[in-house]
């Protein structure tokens, strides 16, 4: 059976991109009306993060805290970025002590300390940023506003806050942004509920760091590498799923995983592109459509199917034709 359907729409897709020149508001008094094209001083500030994410150098100290399947995930974290180049290291008190990732502008490496091995993954896509370019195109903001206002200073830096707002009001994302540099140095996130799920804030940062090409290279005689593909593979045999994997030259596969939708397990491949994200999920049994929506996140359609008796789904920010052809594209690893 197929069923197509628009899956739920949260956070991450909630921003969605600017456009065009338009009379300037005052400062800390923005809202977009619902419907039209983002502005005055919203649109000066979102011009300023995309600036600064393509141009800003610096080394600091961050907090990150999310919430993930039913638990928190805490930590600090020190982080160097060079424009397009990036590298974190997870300090003694995160969930992930001493791993690394690097982002060299063309792979992602996760060096896992405690397994010895290093994962070589495709370049991280930052959708945050692909969707505040589009932020404003009319109907596509369903209900939300956008708002400026005046911020506190962070890692002793001046700043304003964007935040993403419902209709009604309700907080879905905050962001503090640095005024000189348009780096983002504290975010908070929300559910629907208003909870707060995800945090991140500097303690410090440092705009004139000495930066080598060196900080974005892992180099680790003896350590195993680990490509997705065989991630995938061999966690397929050992959770007993079919190893089944999307063929389409334009998606890469960027992770894999395995969680549990009530007492089914799922298979979970999340697919890169520059047109947007995919996920795949594989189902030990009957895709529950309902608690699929838990996994929705940033998805915007979803298109169900089964073949010899398994169940699988796909959800991405693409078009709806786009996943039926995605759904044709399925060849099981060698």
């Amino acid at each position: 059976m197929n069923h197509l359907r628009p899956a739920i729409v949260f956070l991450a897709i909630l921003i969605g991109g600017m456009a065009f020149s338009q009379p300037k508001l005052p400062r800390g008094g923005g809202v977009r009306p619902h419907g039209s094209p983002l502005r005055g001083a919203e649109k000066e500030l979102v011009e300023k993060i995309l600036r600064g994410s393509r141009s800003a150098r610096y080394s600091g100290v961050r907090y990150q805290e999310v919430f993930v399947e039913g638990d928190w995930r805490r930590g600090t974290e020190v982080v160097i970025s060079d424009r397009d180049r990036h590298r974190t290291e997870f300090g003694a008190d995160s969930s992930a002590p001493g791993q690394i990732v690097v982002d060299n502008g063309k792979k992602r490496l996760v060096f896992n300390p405690k397994a010895n091995e290093i994962q070589v993954l495709p370049r991280n896509r930052e959708d945050f940023l692909g969707r505040l370019r589009g932020l404003g195109e009319g109907p596509k903001g369903g209900g939300i506003e956008v708002v400026r206002e005046p911020g506190t200073n962070i890692a002793g830096r001046r700043t304003d806050i964007l935040a993403i707002k419902e209709r009604k009001g309700n907080v879905l994302q905050k962001m503090w942004v640095d005024l000189d540099s348009g780096v983002i140095l504290k975010r908070e996130a929300f559910d629907l509920s208003g909870r707060r799920v995800a945090l991140m804030e500097f303690s410090k940062i440092n705009f004139n760091p000495k930066i080598s090409d060196e900080d974005f290279k892992i180099t680790r005689p003896g350590a195993r590498i680990i490509m997705p593909e065989g991630l995938l593979k061999n966690l397929a045999a050992k959770e007993g799923f079919i190893a089944n994997h999307l063929t389409d030259n334009e998606f890469e596969l960027e992770s894999v995983r395995v969680r549990k939708m009530g007492d089914v397990k799922v298979l979970i491949q999340l697919y890169g592109s520059m047109q947007g994200k995919v996920t795949l999920f594989q189902f030990k049994g009957d895709a529950d459509r309902n608690r699929l929506s838990k996994f929705g996140g940033r998805m915007g359609q979803s298109y169900l199917w089964t073949d010899d008796g398994v169940s699988y789904v796909l959800l991405g920010n693409v078009p709806e034709e786009r996943l039926i052809k995605l759904s044709r594209k399925l060849s099981v690893l060698k």
